[in-house]
This record gives structure tokens, sequence and C-alpha cells, in this order.
């Protein structure tokens, strides 16, 4: 196991505090600075690699095989000025406006 262990302690069953995943502190050490630019294809490229790591550190309940995808997703022109998901029931109906 890739710990972090900065005490002399011997090995516990549980994590003890104080003690981090190394894939995972290099992860966070790969954050870029708040406030600064970071693109959203670097971004998606980060939550995958997460993706990844979370699934080598940790365990899944039992029965769980799904897998997390991380997707870009092109905004359409007209999707561009709406202001959140349309429900089903508006989808394909003219727009009527109100006497």
């Amino acid at each position: 196991m890739l710990l972090d262990d900065r005490s002399d302690e011997s090995e516990t069953e549980g994590e003890s505090p104080g003690t981090t995943d190394l894939l995972i502190q290099g992860l966070m050490d790969r954050l870029p600075q708040p406030d600064s630019t970071w693109s959203l294809d670097c971004r998606a490229k980060w939550l995958q690699t997460a993706a990844s790591i979370f699934g080598l550190v940790y365990k899944a309940d039992d029965g769980e095989r799904r897998e997390v995808s991380i997707v870009l997703a092109k905004e359409d022109a007209a999707d561009q000025f709406s202001e959140g998901p349309v429900p089903a029931d508006f989808k394909d109906k003219p727009f009527q406006s109100r006497p």
C-alpha cells in the first residue's frame, strides 16, 4: 500500500490520522492555484486521473461494478443562454406568450 506514514507506530487495520495515500497526495499537489487559468481539457484529465486513483485506493461496496466517466459536452449555441435544464414536459413544445 502506498501510504505516507509519518508516524513510527506499527501498521494497523485502518488508517490512522495523519496518513495520506501518496497517489492522492500527488493528485492534490497537481491542482493549480485558485484564481488561475485551468482549461476544461486539463480539468477533465485531472478528474479522470482522480477517478482512476480512487479506484486503486478505495474499495467499492459489494456488488458495485460501475465506472466513473468524465465527459466534456459541447454547448449548443441555442442552449448558451438557457438558465438550466428544460423540464421534459416543455421539450418540443412551441413557445406561447401569456396575454
